[in-house]
């Protein structure tokens, strides 16, 4: 569960927890407390807090605040910040592991009290004592005479014969407010130690005096010189006032991970906070480490030689480009700034930055690409990288299907982050009344922080809900082995009527006999398309007359004469297919064959994210409309008995 993404987040202290790591510009709310410890420094409590902020390294940590309110406002607090390098110097007031051992225990002259080491490896002990109430005698006249209380601290190691002494003196005061001293026992041998405490002065029964003491702490010092490398840390030190007391509330802003960013113009790299998805993702599948010069040292992910370059370099174009932000300005499309600190699996994590890229990763083989759901073309038609038709289309495996309004949402709410509201837990919820249905979806995007973004990407998921409903699946042979996911595809049929297809009997230069005749109407224009066997495609307009022919005559010759049973798709003008995005792509029982999954294409709901009016789907069928349904005389019928 995440800490960060609750209605509420609040600092942890906690073991065994993921360490957590922000991408972009984020509010952290949530760091983990790591160490503590309170010192004692003339008679006043001074907290040490060292909090981890994630793995780093991160640019930059700024705007820190106490309980919701700047540092700058409250006295006497310290920060000293660790941005994540690999070498990193060690926190002075840090240098030190403190296991501290809380205890109220009331000391009287008659009985001393003996404490027992948990652990045997620690080097250096201390020993807190204090006075809650304070120290004094109240005169005749109303006000406090000095007061003191002699006492005496001493140590033996397990198996010694003798006690020494640590410290021994008269603790003084004239106050009613609490007097607290911390004894510190120098360098130690390992083992079991024992640590004895004693009030020497006499217990004073008059209610006069002030001198109750207590034992309240013995805390175990490890002498390691940590500097947690990698890792994000703000050490903060905190005197107690009335300002600030109790549990504290710890917030920055940070700048996060330093990841590399390629700049394909000059083809060179460079490392720098970014909130682009594509090399977001780069840094979560190569897991690079820096030394302090931001060279890597090594992959502890992917090596990036399995990483497709350019499929990440045309994600990161893909997400620069400006569009409307609502505002009369403009903004990248896709950006991510969040912060991650669950356990999941790279694979999740990946997903969840490409969600908000409209995006998705794919195995090439050993390698991984990205897939993105763009506009392909210059129109519906263009960029069609194959053509499946009668000839290559399995028989028997053709299925369209196509969603009713009440399979598919209509209103949409996302749960995010709003930077405007510093960060604040929002939710936004738009609809489509073009859609007929009453269902409700609700999306995280997780790592938005802009409502304009958020508005872009539902009314995105909307438009495509509206005009994205019919699908098909198909089995071919060993043509499909070249289509991959988000590849754009033609699909022509007859049971639709997506054109008329087969396969090229014979050709020239400028003509094709097809396995099939077709017919040519009058005052109509057609079209043929042409898939060599390299997958080229080349488009040529019909020169024959009217009329049925299996012999067809191109207007312009072909750049080579195209090969014996080269698929072909024939119709009129933008009829000949209909164009598909490829959604996925399974196996067979048959190993020659593989299931294409498609969903129809429409270059228009792209143009959504420029605020450009969006038109119906194409209808790309030959078939004539069925004629309405008008005059229908309806008579009941009552059959006795049913």
């Amino acid at each position: 569960v995440s800490r960060a993404y609750g209605w509420n987040p609040q600092p942890t202290q906690q073991a065994g927890i993921p360490i957590q790591r922000v991408y972009g510009v984020y509010k952290i709310e949530t760091p983990n407390i790591i160490s503590s410890y309170i010192e004692n420094i003339n008679d006043k409590q001074i907290a040490n807090i060292l909090f981890n902020f994630g793995m780093g390294p991160y640019k930059s940590l700024n705007g820190f605040k106490l309980n919701d309110q700047p540092i700058a406002y409250f006295q006497d607090v310290e920060t000293i910040t660790r941005l994540g390098n690999l070498n990193q110097d060690v926190i002075a007031s840090f240098n030190n592991t403190k296991s501290e051992y809380p205890l109220s225990v009331k000391i009287t002259q008659l009985t001393p009290y003996t404490y027992l080491t948990i652990n045997n490896s620690f080097d250096e002990a201390e020993i807190d004592i204090s006075f809650p109430q304070g120290l004094f005698y109240a005169n005749d006249s109303g006000g406090l005479d000095s007061h003191g209380v002699s006492i005496k601290i001493e140590k033996k190691k397990i198996g010694d014969a003798f006690w020494i002494t640590i410290a021994e003196e008269t603790v003084t005061g004239a106050q009613t407010a609490s007097i607290r001293r911390t004894y510190k026992t120098g360098t130690l041998t390992h083992g079991q130690n024992e640590f004895k405490t004693t009030k020497i002065s006499a217990n004073q029964t008059s209610s006069r005096y002030g001198d109750d003491m207590y034992l309240t702490a013995i805390r175990e010092v490890y002498y390691d010189d940590f500097e947690y490398p990698n890792q994000v840390l703000v050490a903060v030190k905190a005197l107690a006032t009335d300002q600030l007391s109790g549990s504290i509330k710890f917030s920055c802003m940070a700048e996060g991970a330093m990841v590399r960013i390629y700049n394909s113009a000059a083809q060179t790299w460079s490392v720098d906070v970014t909130d682009n998805p594509a090399w977001i993702v780069y840094d979560i599948l190569s897991k690079p480490i820096f030394d302090n010069n931001f060279t890597v040292l090594e992959y502890e992910g992917f090596n990036p030689s399995r990483l497709i370059l350019q499929d990440f370099v045309d994600l990161a174009a893909y997400c620069n480009e400006l569009v409307p932000n609502g505002r009369g300005g403009t903004e990248t499309r896709c950006s991510f700034n969040g912060i991650y600190d669950r356990s999941q699996s790279t694979w999740s994590a990946v997903l969840s930055v490409l969600q908000l890229a409209r995006s998705v990763p794919i195995w090439n083989g050993i390698n991984i690409g990205i897939v993105i759901d763009k506009k392909v073309g210059a129109d519906d038609l263009d960029g069609i990288t194959q053509v499946f038709g009668m000839g290559n289309i399995v028989k028997g495996s053709f299925k369209e299907s196509w969603s009713s309004g009440s399979q598919r949402a209509a209103t949409l709410q996302a749960d995010y982050t709003n930077a405007e509201l510093d960060y604040k837990r929002e939710t936004c919820t738009r609809a489509n009344r073009n859609i007929n249905s009453n269902n409700t979806l609700r999306l995280p995007l997780f790592g938005a922080t802009k409502v304009s973004q958020v508005w872009r990407e539902l009314d995105f998921r909307l438009e495509k809900n509206e005009k994205l409903c019919n699908t098909v699946k198909i089995d071919a042979g060993i043509e499909a082995l070249r289509s991959t996911l988000g590849d754009k595809i033609g699909i022509a049929h007859d049971v639709p009527q997506w054109g008329y297809s087969g396969r090229i009997l014979d050709a020239t230069i400028n003509t094709v006999t097809l396995d099939r005749e077709v017919t040519i109407e009058a005052g109509k224009s057609y079209t043929l398309l042409v898939q060599f066997q390299n997958d080229t495609i080349e488009l040529k307009t019909v020169a024959n007359a009217a009329g049925t022919y299996s012999v067809i005559q191109v207007s312009t010759p072909f750049s080579a004469i195209p090969e014996k049973y080269c698929t072909y798709s024939f119709g009129e003008n933008q009829k000949y297919i209909k164009p598909f995005k490829v959604i996925g792509i399974s196996p067979h029982e048959d190993y020659k064959r593989r299931t294409l999954s498609l969903i129809e294409y429409n270059g228009a709901i792209y143009d959504k994210d420029f605020n450009l009016p969006t038109v119906p789907t194409f209808n790309f069928s030959s078939l004539e409309p069925l004629p309405s349904v008008t005059d229908i005389i309806l008579d009941e019928l009552m059959i006795k008995g049913k």
